[in-house]
């Protein structure tokens, strides 16, 4: 498996992960936006105009800086987000898939999905249904 292959395995759900990853950045993003303008124009109202003039080039130097600091700083969170939510969104293509089948076909089979999954405690209770089931259809 190549290293761009389980990129994309990372993002199975993406309206999902899209979806949350974008609620937890934009808000951060717009945060940023305006303590940035609220910081130049502090600035500029504070020092007089002569002075102003004289370092603005640093501060806005300065501003900019920290907005990459910062915009780094989302792009990090965003990849970790993905990571995590990767966790949540992506048994779910997979087990919907093995749920349909089993609708279908009327054979029922214990779910699987890996140990550090966040959807276990869910599907070890869907499989204890599952069981039931299997006993009262005797397959």
């Amino acid at each position: 498996m190549t290293a761009k292959d389980r990129r994309k395995k990372m993002r199975i759900v993406h309206k999902l992960q899209l979806k949350y990853t974008l609620s937890l950045l934009l808000p951060f993003f717009i945060i940023l936006l305006i303590v940035e303008l609220q910081m130049f124009y502090v600035i500029k109202y504070l020092l007089p105009y002569i002075e102003f003039l004289a370092v603005r080039d640093v501060i806005i130097k300065s501003i900019i800086i920290i907005m990459v600091e910062v915009l780094i700083l989302l792009c990090l969170a965003g990849v970790f987000n993905i990571l995590y939510l990767h966790r949540i969104a992506g048994p779910i293509p997979r087990l919907m898939k093995e749920i349909d089948e089993m609708v279908t076909t009327k054979k029922y089979h214990l779910l699987a999905i890996r140990k550090n999954d966040e959807l276990l405690p869910l599907i070890q209770k869907f499989n204890l249904i599952i069981e039931e089931l299997v006993k009262k259809t005797g397959q």
